[in-house]
This record gives structure tokens, C-alpha cells and sequence, in this order.
């Protein structure tokens, strides 16, 4: 796995195992061939965690922001995970 996609793997499972206090975490990778000889990886991270309200999806993958104020008090982190792993594909 090259070191871009670990990181941002590990940084998605991460903010889903901090996130859930009960239920599941669930990471799963499908591996797709290409007509050109190479592979497509689908990693989806899915997780019975505390949830992401609609009208703020789309503000979690700026830098330092995180969907509500009060998980940095419960919760801790710079808010940067989604808006690495965001980067990491632009």
C-alpha cells in the first residue's frame, strides 16, 4: 500500500473507532482490474458512530474543521483527517 493511501486509510478507520462508542466499525476493499494491467482500489469505511448532520458534510474536508464544536472537548483532534485524505486525491 503506498504510504498516501495507509495514511489516509489509518486516518478514516481512526476518526471511525474514535467516534463509535458502541455498535461497529466496518472497513471494506475491493479490488477492481484495468484494461491497462493495474488494479482499482475501493476502500469504504463505514461505521454506528455519532453521524455527520447533512448540512455540514460538505465543511468537514477544510482544514480545522470539525462538524461540531463540542467533539473537539469530547473527543480531541485537530480536525484535519477528511480534509488530509481530501487532499491527498486533488
Amino acid at each position: 500500500m503506498r504510504p498516501r493511501l495507509r495514511q489516509v486509510v489509518l486516518n478514516l478507520v481512526g476518526n471511525a473507532i474514535k467516534f463509535t462508542e458502541a455498535g461497529e466499525v466496518v472497513v471494506r476493499v475491493a479490488c477492481r482490474p484495468q484494461n491497462n494491467g493495474q488494479v482499482e482500489l475501493q476502500c469504504d469505511v463505514a461505521d454506528t458512530g455519532i453521524g455527520i448532520p447533512a448540512h455540514k458534510q460538505g465543511a468537514i474536508f477544510e482544514a480545522f474543521t470539525q462538524a461540531d464544536g463540542s467533539t473537539t472537548r469530547r473527543f480531541g483532534g485537530t480536525g484535519l483527517a477528511c480534509r488530509f485524505a481530501s487532499a491527498c486525491w486533488n
